[in-house]
């Protein structure tokens, strides 16, 4: 295994900086650490960047070879994220998409669109300990339990961390190479 990819998913995955370069996901995490605290939830904010970290291991993962966004996020959560339930015929990469798109392009928490049986959707974010999954279907209302998504996501950091640092495929570590330079690392200062 190359010295510069071991050396790319140790700083991917952890909290070190080098001469003003972070990891992106390191930061990403500590945002979202600092948007949580007992005062505040900031369940929004949080939301969005926790659908960042998905966006950019899927990035890290599969590189240009799945071009499209919406393909690649999908395929990476129903690979990584150990659901297997399959709701109106939609998988959790669905369902977690059609959240993400509704964070980052509508701005508010609706899917504008029908998903499948479920028209025009509306998500509903919540802390609610009774369901006790990342997201419950009733009616056109999808509603996403913020704690297990953030356990679900720190799970998938760590599964696809333990996939990355065993990879050996060189193909793979050649794409995953290629991306950490394009999205793996922020300059700050």
């Amino acid at each position: 295994m190359s010295s510069k990819y071991i050396e790319n998913v140790k700083f991917l995955f952890g909290d070190e900086k080098s001469n003003n370069k972070y990891s992106s996901l390191h930061l990403l995490r500590t945002d979202i650490k600092s948007l949580g605290n007992e005062k505040n939830k900031y369940y929004f904010p949080r939301s969005i960047c926790l659908m960042v970290v998905i966006d950019l291991l899927a990035k890290m993962h599969f590189g240009d070879k799945i071009s499209n966004s919406k393909s690649r996020f999908i395929k990476f959560v129903d690979e990584f994220i150990p659901i297997n339930n399959m709701v109106h015929n939609l998988t959790s990469g669905n369902i977690l998409y059609k959240f993400r798109c509704s964070l980052h392009h509508s701005f508010n928490m609706s899917s504008g669109e029908k998903i499948n049986d479920l028209e025009n959707c509306n998500f509903k974010l919540t802390n609610n300990d009774s369901i006790k999954a990342i997201y419950l279907i009733q009616g056109n209302t999808i509603t996403i339990n913020y704690t297990y998504l953030e356990i679900s996501i720190n799970s998938l950091i760590d599964i696809y961390k333990n996939y990355a640092e065993k990879a050996t495929d060189e193909e793979y570590r050649d794409r995953f190479n290629k991306m950490f330079e394009k999205y793996g690392v922020m300059c700050i200062g």
